[in-house]
């Protein structure tokens, strides 16, 4: 589990569009530090694009991937008193709660999901010593346009702003659109995924196109490998030495090339060419 957090001096996020085998398409909110397809990049457009896109299905949510470390399983915490879901074992243990009406059931695909309307501390901590709750987190935000809602399997950068980490599936549509139902200034910024987003819970862009990252490091999807971004590796050497002195541990850090002699020109790619 990775605790630091290095905010970034920008605010650059985004969404953007890939389409799968089944001609599914999945819309990818990067954060300030998810990796982008270069091919896919489409700036501040991408949201509204969402935004024109007609409501049509029903959210169904998908529970946090147990078995990656990257992220904690329960992400919801006692003093915000804000909606949350849990996945649960059985929906039993929240009887009294779905009685009272202070939560109710949620769709969802795989374990039990209730969405509570004020998780409180003693509810929190009860269902988390019991070992009852599978899993939890805080409500979709009702202000954002989800993607799920418009019919696109819906993915969330899984990592705080120190890396580019992967993405995770956190809803899909019960009615999924195809890549023909789109606009056409969308459809033109769709890459293509040799795979399926109903068997991709996470999907690290890094390994599948070319990408830019605001990061000069990539974490795989077994949350602990630090890889370079291409070209950036000096940047990356950096940023490694900064999380050691910081006293992070648990990361593997991918051997970089050597560093280059001093005054050696950057070959990097200037940032204004994609964002």
């Amino acid at each position: 589990m990775k605790t630091l957090d290095f905010p970034a001096g920008h605010s650059m996020d985004t969404a953007w569009f890939a389409v799968d085998l089944d001609g599914r398409v999945a819309a990818f909110e990067s954060g300030e530090s998810g990796a982008v397809p270069v091919d896919a990049y489409l700036g501040e457009e991408a949201l509204g694009l969402l935004d024109e896109l007609r409501a049509q299905s029903e959210v169904r949510r998908v529970a946090p991937v147990p078995a990656w470390d990257g992220e904690p399983e329960h992400r919801v915490r006692p003093g915000l008193g804000e909606p949350a879901v849990f996945f649960l074992r059985e929906a039993t243990v929240l009887a009294a709660e779905l009685a009272s009406g202070a939560a109710r059931r949620v769709p969802s695909d795989g374990p039990v999901a209730i969405r509570v309307e004020e998780a409180d501390a003693a509810l929190i901590a009860r269902l988390h010593a019991a070992g009852d709750c599978l899993g939890c987190e805080y409500e979709l935000d009702p202000e954002s346009p989800h993607s799920a809602a418009r019919g696109l399997y819906e993915y969330s950068h899984a990592c705080e702003n120190w890396i580019a980490g992967p993405y995770r599936l956190v809803a899909k549509p019960d009615r999924p659109l195809q890549e023909e139902d789109l606009p056409g200034e969308l459809r033109g910024h769709l890459v293509r995924f040799e795979g399926r987003f109903d068997e991709t819970p996470l999907l690290q862009p890094m390994t599948v196109w070319p990408c830019e990252s605001w990061e000069p490091g990539w974490l795989d999807r077994d949350g602990s490998t630090v890889r370079p971004v291409p070209g950036r590796e000096d940047e990356c050497r950096e940023h490694v030495a900064e999380l050691k002195s910081a006293g992070e541990e648990g990361l593997v850090y991918e051997d970089v090339a050597p560093a280059k002699p001093a005054g050696t020109p950057a070959k990097r790619r200037p940032w204004w060419k994609i964002w």
